[in-house]
């Protein structure tokens, strides 16, 4: 085999110059899409590609510096602090307005329409005349320090940056208004990935793939508008070539669009990629986990000495409580865990175990109505926590608790099933994929939403039927080794499904 076939067998997409959106990576918390799109451009890479993001973010100050590589450099730095803190500089004048809207009384309702005509306008008036696109090489940005956080440790998979003004914003007016998908004219790129449904064309015949992960603001009341992100999904539909994150997903998408698929003419070359769990291993753990033939490994022992976590002034032991880890919402059903779990307290007094909530509590009435609602101090909300403390409280976690009304997928139950942790989850499809994943099966509990006392009883079963001792060193090692294997397995799955994709 010479060297030419060598490197094409190691890097399958070498001499790939591919683009995929940034539009989730700009908001504030990272969770189910981020993620997915944090597994897509480490995927990418890892196959050779170069790989690019799509922004709408641009400088917030304006220079007119003579000297352009001076210029660019500057810029930037300003788009990077924007991904770090989405407070930074610009404000997101569509959303601020919309929701605005929406919470006003009618004389407000009228002042926000009056200052959201001239902004919509503007809009589309750029949308129409070509976006401006600023390039912006990997040299530009490598040695930002802001690089270093965890938040950003995906652009070490990031060659380069496309900065078009507002793009997100414009294609979400064009769903709004129901107008022609936005146009982009992207040079020398082989490949254009959304990471959602967008509002959003390639010219240049570039390869385009939209990524589905539901329909659910379609199928339930949501923040979401319905009819809007419904266009959304109608746009993918014009592509040869989707991804949907699960079969469930990939059967509710085709059978809400049944009548349009029957007048497709072209190959239709989609696949149902199922993305690696979400729970991240510095890297320098990882090498060690690959060798590991002990538990005296020095990165490894850092991470299992830990048996004790502090929120405000409350306290959590490794061992003694149960997880839920999500976006606090109704269709995530927060409320059922809650609800069991106080119910158990309240004939186990005695008992020191305790709910951990990883999710901000949001200034809405949803969230309000539970925090009124359930008062127990054995509730524990973490707020915003990073991928270290995440990866931590599912290492000490006793048990997992997701009984989501609906998802697309389910990451959460996907890492702790990963994990080896026993997970009482609803049984909605989603789960049930899961659960048939692996070996997943003897960790996940499947259970009715309907039958409220399975779920008291199981969560009883697993508090009082359990050692309530603090995991040891050597369990907290079983664990960690078994997430980097599995972990391993799905993602050269995922990347070998890319691959073929892209072919």
């Amino acid at each position: 085999m010479n060297k030419k076939e060598t490197t094409t067998n190691l890097y399958p997409l070498k001499g790939k110059r591919i683009i995929v959106t940034a539009w989730d990576l700009e908001h504030g918390e990272h969770r189910g899409i981020a993620n997915y799109s944090k597994n897509l451009l480490r995927s990418l890479k890892s196959l050779g590609a170069e790989v690019w993001l799509l922004t709408g973010l641009t400088s917030d100050v304006k220079f007119r510096a003579k000297y352009i590589e001076e210029k660019k450099k500057i810029e930037i730095s300003r788009i990077i602090g924007q991904f770090a803190d989405s407070n930074f500089g610009i404000t997101d004048n569509i959303n601020f307005l919309k929701s605005t809207y929406k919470s006003s009384s009618k004389l407000l309702k009228i002042i926000t329409l009056i200052k959201f005509i001239p902004i919509t306008f503007f809009y589309l008036l750029s949308g129409f005349i070509n976006l401006k696109y600023k390039y912006y090489e990997r040299k530009y940005f490598e040695d930002n320090p802001l690089l270093k956080t965890s938040k950003l440790d995906y652009f070490k998979d990031v060659d380069g940056l496309v900065s078009a003004k507002h793009i997100f914003q414009k294609a979400g007016i064009s769903a709004i208004l129901n107008t022609s998908p936005i146009k982009i004219g992207l040079k020398k790129f082989d490949v254009f990935i959304t990471t959602c449904p967008l509002r959003l064309k390639a010219s240049n015949n570039i390869k385009t793939i939209q990524t589905i992960h539901d329909i659910i603001p379609v199928t339930i009341p949501s923040y979401d508008d319905a009819l809007h992100f419904y266009r959304r999904c109608v746009i993918a539909l014009n592509t040869e070539r989707r991804i949907y994150v699960s079969s469930f997903t990939k059967s509710e998408y085709e059978f809400l669009l049944n009548e349009r698929f029957k007048n497709i003419k072209y190959n239709n070359k989609s696949r149902i990629l199922i993305q690696p769990p979400s729970l991240k291993l510095e890297e320098k753990v990882a090498k060690s986990l690959a060798n590991l033939d002990s538990i005296d490994d020095k990165n490894i022992k850092s991470l299992l000495r830990i048996n004790k976590f502090k929120f405000k002034d409350k306290n959590l032991t490794s061992n003694q409580y149960i997880l839920f880890n999500s976006s606090i919402e109704p269709r995530k059903n927060l409320e059922r865990a809650l609800e069991t779990f106080c119910d158990y307290k309240s004939t186990h007094e005695n008992s020191n175990f305790k709910i951990c909530v990883i999710g901000n509590l949001q200034k809405n009435k949803y969230c309000k109505k539970l925090k009124n609602r359930f008062i127990n101090e054995d509730i524990i909300y973490t707020g915003y926590v990073d991928e270290k403390t995440k990866l931590l409280l599912f290492l000490n976690a006793r048990a997992f608790i997701s009984p989501s009304l609906i998802e697309g997928f389910g990451i959460p139950v996907l890492d702790a099933a990963s994990m080896g942790i026993k997970s009482l989850v609803s049984d909605i499809k989603p789960h049930q994929e899961i659960h048939n994943l692996k070996d997943f099966n003897k960790y996940l509990n499947l259970i009715s939403l309907t039958n409220y006392n399975s779920w008291l009883d199981e969560l009883e079963n697993i508090f009082e039927n359990n050692e309530s001792h603090i995991l040891s060193e050597e369990d907290k090692l079983n664990r960690i080794k078994r997430y980097f294997i599995i972990s391993e397995q799905i993602n050269n799955e995922f990347n070998h499904n890319i691959q073929e994709l892209i072919k």
